[in-house]
């Protein structure tokens, strides 16, 4: 296995909320937490190229997940929904809420949702979602 796709999984491990007793195996093996690292990624291409509503290529920022319980996972059911908050480094008092969507094991994950709102979660304005 990639070192630093495992290092990711770690590192995510601690901020999803997973127990501390939860070996970097589970982690990895955990489909809730695989789904997550997938969208994140598609998160990242779709940045890239500039596909992401209130992003600009070469922006900057990081991903946070809500808590994902790393236990009791074994199967995913689709269509399936992932949600992430974005902050941008240049952009503090504001929240990127994401929500992206797979519609089967071998589809593409897809941005369904986009919003942002102030640091608190409120003043709450829609972002257009990019068109296919």
């Amino acid at each position: 296995m990639n070192r630093h796709f495992l290092a990711l999984l770690v590192v995510m491990g601690t901020f999803l909320g997973c127990r501390i007793n939860d070996t970097p195996k589970t982690v990895q093996g955990d489909p809730a937490v695989i789904a997550f690292v997938e969208a994140a990624a598609r998160f990242t291409e779709m940045q890239k190229e500039g596909g992401i509503p209130g992003f600009k290529q070469g922006e900057h920022g990081f991903v946070r997940s809500p808590r994902i319980e790393c236990v009791g996972n074994k199967s995913l059911q689709y269509p399936m929904k992932v949600s992430m908050q974005v902050e941008k480094t240049d952009e503090r008092n504001t929240i990127y809420w994401l929500v992206f969507q797979k519609l089967s094991p071998t589809s593409k994950w897809e941005l369904a949702e986009a919003w942002k709102t102030d640091s608190l979660g409120q003043q709450r304005k829609e972002l257009p979602k990019p068109t296919p």
